[in-house]
């Protein structure tokens, strides 16, 4: 390997274009040996990485990587042919995925040829008004709503809502969706997309949150309140979901919640303390995982469960409480 070009290789990981690599000394002769070597990885024609940039990351980050790459070549342009859309302007505006996908979504003005816009890239010839287009970070994508839109068109609904609650926390605007939808009657996905935008909510704060609401609303379980804040001697708390008149709370056990930034001992204690100061209020737990959400018919039996009329047996002032009970 050739240790001198190595040196002459920029300190990131890239995406580099070969007119950076030309500028730094590393010329088209040069670039061959890299690659024939393993030095570095071609990320699409013209655009190069290093190895450990695509090899030792998640799928969502090596999506992230395709995407930056292909952004490379577009950025700076004037006019380009085509802006970024759909699951790729989600990417780029920061939402997270369910599922990840490493496809390149772009909306064209004309039917640009498909060498120019490389492998991976899926066009789509649908008109993009001048209101549903802006410049992020210098690069052409739809907006918020435009793109709620169109992966609710693309996407199954669980996967779109998940996307849809997010945007809604960055700012986007129902009313401008539910106006958009208007004009797309005969669409394709435009029905799902509607549905999508009616479910949203911005007070889901999760990925597993966005799920677990979508289940309670296909199993016919009645809509909890995201996020109910309850009073306690120790101040305010959350919950994930409530049915206040019900008394009873579904709470999501993520791993983020007991693997974050705390030790998980201490996590697993706060979480115990919390939960024991809203039980003595008389609030009841059904407790969800993210493998619950793979059983929607035991979630809506357990829930029901919970939410069935809660008789405390009589005998005075020491007789049980809903909560010993439960």
């Amino acid at each position: 390997m050739d240790q001198h070009l190595m040196t002459l290789l920029p300190h990131d990981d890239g995406p580099w274009l070969a007119s950076e690599l030309d500028i730094r000394g590393i010329s088209k002769d040069a670039r061959r040996r890299l690659l024939t070597t393993g030095a570095i990885l071609r990320a699409r024609k013209g655009v190069f990485v290093r190895p450990s940039d695509t090899r030792q990351r998640s799928a969502a980050e090596r999506a992230d990587v395709r995407l930056a790459a292909h952004v490379r070549l577009t950025q700076g342009k004037l006019n380009p042919a085509y802006l970024y859309s759909h699951t790729s302007a989600a990417r780029l505006h920061g939402l997270v995925f369910l599922r990840d996908s490493a496809l390149i979504h772009v909306s064209c003005h004309s039917k640009p040829c498909a060498q120019r816009l490389g492998t991976g890239v899926r066009a789509h010839f649908i008109p993009v008004p001048e209101h549903d287009r802006l410049m992020l970070h210098g690069v052409p994508v739809t907006s918020l709503e435009r793109t709620v839109i169109d992966c609710a068109r693309i996407l199954p609904v669980e996967d779109a809502l998940v996307l849809a609650d997010q945007a809604l926390v960055l700012g986007a605007d129902r009313r401008v969706m539910f106006e958009r939808l208007k004009g797309m009657v005969g669409y394709r996905g435009v029905i799902n997309a509607r549905q999508v935008v009616e479910l949203a909510d911005p007070r889901s704060e999760s990925v597993a949150e966005s799920r677990a609401r979508l289940l309670f609303h296909q199993e016919n379980i009645p809509a909890p309140v995201p996020q109910w804040k309850v009073m306690t001697h120790l101040g305010q708390r959350y919950l994930d979901f409530a049915w206040p008149e019900e008394m009873v709370a579904a709470e999501f056990d993520g791993m983020v919640k007991y693997f974050g930034d705390k030790p998980t001992d201490r996590a697993l204690y706060e979480e115990r303390l919390r939960e024991r100061h809203l039980m003595e209020l008389g609030w009841r737990f059904v407790r969800l995982t993210w493998s619950d959400l793979e059983n929607p018919f035991e979630v809506r039996r357990r829930i029901k469960a919970a939410l069935r009329p809660h008789t405390a047996s009589r005998g005075g002032p020491n007789r049980l409480s809903p909560l010993s009970e439960w």
